[in-house]
């Protein structure tokens, strides 16, 4: 084409398939000229972005001041912004077209942001490097560092000539809604009035504008109507039904002008020329609006990992593995709410106990209980329950729950989403905020069967005094939960059957971080409640429920903190200092996944975005717990990236002769039974797929690129078995691994609920929300051999789950190093294979790799059949670590036939 573009690449941040665009995927240039035209305006700002960057780049490297590092940030922030003004001036003298210019300089100006991370990066580059000249960094070689500044990275690509997704968001942003518009286009019309009513965050506001219309500002959307005085508002700021909008305007990727002499300010929306000019009636009203406006599109623009939350600092951060030690703070937690309790669940079980035992606080403390008591004394309870498919998840059955609670008392007010038809996607968020100031989220719904600790029993036959009463004893591969209505009576026979130990993972933030969750249910909240009325034909029964589903707001208040609760004053691994150290020093960003269908929000998929960049980012070791493992290396349409991204992270530290160490825990098999669920069958089959068996999988491209790589050397698949007697017999089960989390050098963690497959990441799909953590406090460690800095919440939670995994004590430091050959190869994988060998010959006829066809496999009363034998090597058992079994099944089919689960959820 001869464009000037076409030397120009941008980065294949998300690579997804190309009829899935729509989700983030970046293109050749040459691409976007041909879908856009050479001469559309968001290819100006990305020309002008790229010669701007490679201009501060030539000023920055020849400035004497910067190289003898002598040069004050503000002087440094001056030469920064002349650069800028030099660049625009250099373009007006040669004539250059270049559109809106006001609105060009904007966005052309770096951000103070970008300035002073630049400028922190060159006094480290300066002060650890033996260079004398800022021009002679190898920005790959730094980029690679530890040292490399979050944002720095990314505007060290851009110098390099590869614009970036981050940098460039402003750009990048519109132009991928523009390349999504047409499925924009028709959910819009289909959802237009709905949208018009989603009052998000704040309520309602109307004022006069220029163009003949007065305007509703509701959350991300303004909606415009005509000029006259018929235009009312309820008592609940909400906008009559019947009302419909003349307009809907999309803030995201609008950019702004204002002019506070005469209030008002000029919306220019993107891909159009498109203009509206707000005209206020006094200074308060200018910037009321003015700052709302401001603040959705800063926010949304301009976050890390494109989320719609911002990075937090000094928050508490606290994580749990275990449903026990999460009850228990939850119970504590719920008993000092003062004015509000927001929850989202998968599966919601009103009658589980958060405490256990014969005392009487453990019988008060029942979930529905305690909630039941805070209504009382006047605290609000709102939940959006997920209005499952009965045909595919029946034994959720959470109108169950929505029935109980509606019951306890006024002050409960339930929500089940999708009020209508039940969507093929799951809401999978699970999330409890208490007061907007402290909140909960991860993989542990309050629910039958998750309460659990690293003993992981799988007995339970005292029934004077049971840890796990009625439908909470749950092995759902033996039988699912029906008659939830009663909930103790027992499902299965616990004097011949074993429950299924869970393994889970879940976390406590306060503060703003705890605000950004609770943004997100209210988000989700307000949603919902218009996508209910929508669907009430009749007016009387539409203002009855205005009036019984409030809209809900973000607080103004400064949240409250976690207090009296320190994690880590008990764990005797680390030192008094340590010990003592204040919990809010950690730096957190809430991430998510969500969709029209399920929010009303833009489809977000900042949570995969997350998962990309902390792998690229490792240095050491990834450490990954997930219920599933279905990624593109399984080929067959599955589109996410992220096992593709650890193969190229352990191409990189084998050319690199770098120790590096992938370790990742899986369930031994789905939680359903093999050979009766076509369902589990399909999730088998992509688990293994991806990561052993396919053509495309993780071990074999290592195994192509590198023929003499011992893959035992990067990569470790694991997962965890109990065993314990019943009446005298012995029982084996697996512990089935249900948490969603990432644990990166022992620097930072990743805890949330997405399950990595294609319907949790790409956001138009499941809704997610996850943490980013990393902790300011370090901890002195090591890291192969070598004296290292850790993060305190990544190092102690890697720490806790190395230490389960194997059976030590909590104050066991001997995998304190955790990619040393004397833990690696010497105790994990040594213990991981005695304790596979062992389980094998005690119980021969569980799954694992001697069963190879499905004329093997023997049915799940008969698993544990022992071989008397070898009964009594289980004393040596250590932990529960074993091998994940990746022949299990080789030689049967296990491609399901009738009811392929995976395809239905990874194709468009």
């Amino acid at each position: 084409m001869g464009s000037i573009f076409s030397t120009i690449q941008v980065e294949k941040f998300l690579h997804t398939p190309k009829d899935t665009r729509a989700i983030g995927t970046a293109y050749d240039i040459d691409l976007l000229v041909e879908e856009l035209g050479e001469n559309h305006l968001m290819l100006k700002f990305l020309k002008i972005k790229y010669d701007l960057a490679t201009q501060i780049k030539s000023n920055v490297a020849s400035d004497e001041e910067v190289r003898d590092n002598k040069m004050t940030y503000k002087q440094f922030e001056s030469m920064i912004l002349e650069t800028i003004d030099d660049y625009m001036k250099e373009k007006r003298k040669e004539g250059c077209t270049l559109g809106d210019e006001e609105q060009l300089v904007s966005l052309a100006k770096c951000s103070k942001y970008d300035i002073s991370v630049l400028y922190k990066q060159m006094c480290i580059y300066k002060s650890d490097s033996n260079s004398e000249k800022v021009e002679d960094i190898n920005l790959d070689d730094l980029m690679e560092s530890p040292k490399c500044l979050p944002g720095f990275r990314e505007f060290a690509m851009l110098c390099k000539g590869h614009p970036l997704n981050r940098y460039l968001q402003p750009v990048i942003s519109p132009i991928r809604d523009f390349l999504s518009q047409s499925e924009q286009e028709i959910y819009e019309y289909k959802e237009k009035i709905k949208m018009a009513y989603r009052l998000q965050n704040t309520s309602s506001m109307i004022q006069p504008i220029f163009n003949d219309y007065q305007a509703v500002m509701a959350g991300n959307m303004v909606a415009l109507y005509p000029l006259d005085d018929s235009l009312q508002v309820d008592d609940d700021d909400s906008l009559y039904p019947s009302r419909k909008p003349q307009k809907i305007l999309n803030l995201f990727g609008c950019s702004i002008a204002s002019k506070l002499k005469n209030f008002e300010f000029t919306l220019f929306m993107p891909n159009s020329d498109d203009t509206y000019v707000f005209k206020l009636t006094n200074e308060k009203s200018y910037h009321a609006w003015l700052n709302r406006f401001l603040a959705f599109i800063l926010t949304e623009n301009q976050n890390r990992f494109a989320s719609f939350a911002p990075i937090r600092h000094n928050v508490n951060a606290v994580w749990f593995v275990g449903g026990k030690s999460w009850f228990l703070r939850l119970a504590d937690v719920l008993e000092g709410a003062q004015e509000e309790i927001f929850l989202t669940n998968w599966w919601t079980s009103p009658e589980v106990y958060l405490r256990r035992g014969l005392n009487a606080e453990a019988a008060r403390d029942r979930f529905d209980l305690i909630l039941k008591r805070k209504a009382e004394q006047g605290v609000m309870i709102y939940m959006i329950l997920w209005n499952e498919l009965q045909l595919v998840q029946g034994g959720l059955d959470n109108r169950h729950a929505g029935r109980v609670f509606s019951q306890l008392h006024p002050n409960f007010k339930i929500m089940m989403h999708p009020s209508d038809i039940p969507a093929a996607w799951a809401h999978h968020q699970k999330t409890i905020v208490v007061d907007q100031s402290i909140a909960f989220q991860g993989g542990v719904d309050v629910c039958w069967g998750r309460w659990d600790d690293r003993d992981h029993r799988i007995s339970d036959t005292v029934h004077t005094s049971l840890e796990w009463p009625g439908k909470d004893y749950f092995n759902p591969t033996i039988e699912g939960i029906d008659f939830t209505s009663r909930p103790f009576e027992d499902q299965l026979d616990r004097l011949s059957q074993a429950r299924m130990p869970w393994h889970d993972v879940h976390m406590e933030v306060d503060g703003q971080c705890a605000r950004d969750i609770s943004r997100n249910f209210i988000e989700r909240w307000n949603f919902s409640r218009h996508h209910l009325f929508a669907s009430e034909l009749n007016l009387a029964n539409q203002l009855i429920l205005k009036k019984y589903y409030p809209i809900l707001t973000l607080k103004m208040t400064p949240p409250r903190k976690i207090s009296n609760f320190n994690w880590y004053k008990d764990d005797k691994s680390l030192s008094e200092e340590d010990r003592n150290q204040p919990l809010h020093k950690c730096t957190v960003q809430v991430v998510r996944s969500i969709a029209p269908w399920s929010g009303g929000a833009r489809r977000e998929y900042s949570l995969y975005i997350t998962y990309i960049h902390m792998i690229r980012q490792a240095q050491h070791y990834i450490f990954m717990e997930n219920q599933y493992f279905c990624s593109s290396t399984a080929g067959q349409g599955v589109g996410n990236q992220v096992t593709q991204e650890i193969v190229e992270r352990i191409t990189w530290a084998y050319k690199n002769n770098r120790t590096f160490r992938v370790y990742i825990l899986l369930p031994i098999t789905p939680d359903g039974p093999v050979s009766e669920s076509a369902t589990v069958r399909g999730i088998l089959y992509y688990n293994l797929e991806t990561i052993f068996r396919g053509e495309n999988s993780m071990v074999k491209q290592l195994e192509r690129r590198h023929p003499k790589m011992n893959i035992d050397d990067y990569l470790c698949v694991f997962g965890m078995r109990s065993y314990d007697y019943i009446l005298d017999v012995p029982v084996v089960e697996q512990v089935y691994i249900h948490g969603k989390t990432m644990i990166i050098d022992d620097r930072w963690a990743f805890i949330g609920s997405a399950n990595l497959n294609d319907r949790s990441m790409y956001g138009s799909r499941d809704s997610e929300l996850g943490c980013w953590v990393e902790d300011s406090i370090k901890i002195s460690s090591k890291m192969d051999g070598k004296p290292y800095q850790a993060s305190r919440f990544a190092y102690t939670f890697r720490m806790f789950m190395f230490r389960e995994l194997l059976g030590l004590n909590l104050d066991d430091n001997s995998v304190m190093d955790p990619i040393h050959t004397s833990v690696y190869h010497d105790l994990l994988i040594k213990t991981m294979q005695h304790n596979t060998k062992i389980f094998r010959k005690v119980f021969p006829l569980a799954p694992s790799d001697n069963i190879k066809n499905w004329e093997d496999l023997a049915p799940k009363e008969l698993e544990n059949s022992v071989n008397p034998e070898y009964l009594h090597l289980l004393k040596e058992i250590q932990g529960g670590i074993v091998e994940l079994p990746s022949r299990f099944l080789e030689d049967g089919s296990l491609t399901p036939h009738f009811w392929d689960y995976e395809p239905k959820i990874l194709k468009k």
